[in-house]
């Protein structure tokens, strides 16, 4: 938490995810930190962090906001593609959480994550 204002970017970018891996409660203002810096907008790991926390937090919009900026800047980023795929299940719509997860699947076809989704989302 001590390097989140480091000079180097590289190295607040690292402490931010790493926060973020621990749980600790100050990678989400770290993360939108760097997601607001003209320097590091463009990097998709905490536009994931931050789409992570706020479906958490039930914020669907923020959620696919922040998510669809990660896809985005990395269209492979298997990760974010099921976590938006969550999001659309969350709000009924189950057709494009579909469309989501083949997506991850496509890029990640062993992604675990992405088949048990599926099969919540085809029904059962």
């Amino acid at each position: 938490a001590l390097l989140l204002n480091d000079p180097v970017l590289a190295v607040r970018h690292t402490a931010a995810l790493t926060l973020a891996v621990l749980g600790d409660a100050r990678a989400e203002s770290a993360a939108r930190a760097l997601a607001q810096d003209p320097a590091s907008e463009g990097l998709p790991q905490p536009h994931f962090v931050l789409g992570s926390a706020a479906l958490r937090r039930g914020d669907l919009q923020a959620a696919r906001r922040e998510l669809l900026r990660a896809v985005a800047l990395v269209p492979y980023h298997a990760d974010a593609l099921v976590l938006l795929a969550d999001g659309e299940l969350r709000l009924g719509d189950a057709p494009q959480a579909r469309e989501w997860l083949y997506e991850a699947l496509r890029f990640n076809p062993q992604h675990r994550g992405a088949h048990e989704r599926l099969r919540l989302a085809r029904g059962g």
